[in-house]
């Protein structure tokens, strides 16, 4: 979880980042849960 929050806290301090890489993490971070489990 702790990833995802600090993806959270860059966007908040650099909107240039990318959405569609923001959403490739979540993605990738909701496969490894998927796989955890």
């Amino acid at each position: 979880m702790e990833e995802m929050y600090g993806a959270v806290i860059a966007l908040s301090f650099n909107p240039k980042i990318n959405l569609s890489h923001f959403a490739c993490l979540l993605s990738h971070y909701s496969q490894e849960n998927n796989e955890r489990q």
